[in-house]
């Protein structure tokens, strides 16, 4: 994402402690926070949602979610260029993250039935370019791809949604006093 600085923050990080060397792993939420909890890891960046009480949350920026469809899909023949109902959606499969997300209460609030799991952003786009499904994405991943008029948002109006993305940390237990 263009707005979450990620290369900034590296570049402070490193002439901050540039004896430290870093490995970088882009998996799903769930591994992040199993990763910090188990010491695996010791920082990541996940969308906000269910608090683990032993994991610190530091809100870092705004992702705006949208609903897309391949340009071969189903819905674009049927309904060209009047949009569809928000009912007419839960005819179609939908492809979303085989993990909890806010994507996958988005998809249930339109009752939008999952036909298809994934772990990451690049599978769900393969899905929804293959004219097969409904997915959301993160509006700079399909952003490319709408452009090239190869993915197109469906009722964004109603169905697009904001994301806040957190920095996560182990919670530090207090430190002792000491007699």
């Amino acid at each position: 994402n263009p707005r979450a600085h990620v290369d900034r923050a590296i570049a402070r990080f490193v002439a901050a402690a540039p004896a430290v060397d870093l490995e970088i792993s882009v998996v799903p939420p769930h591994a992040i926070e199993s990763g910090l909890v188990s010491g695996r890891f010791d920082v990541g960046v996940v969308p906000v949602r269910q608090p683990d009480p032993t994991l610190e949350r530091t809100p870092l920026y705004d992702e705006s979610m949208v609903l897309c469809v391949g340009d071969r899909h189903p819905l674009r023949a049927k309904h060209g260029a009047s949009p569809p109902t928000p009912d007419a959606l839960a005819e179609y499969r939908y492809a979303g993250f085989g993990f909890d997300s806010p994507s996958l209460h988005h998809g249930q609030r339109l009752r939008l039935r999952t036909r298809a799991r994934v772990q990451s952003e690049e599978a769900l786009s393969v899905l929804i370019l293959s004219g097969c499904y409904l997915g959301f994405l993160p509006i700079h991943v399909a952003r490319p791809f709408i452009d090239a008029a190869r993915m197109h948002t469906v009722l964004p109006e109603l169905t697009s949604y904001t994301s806040t993305m957190a920095v996560v940390t182990r919670k530090r237990p207090a430190p002792g006093r000491s007699a």
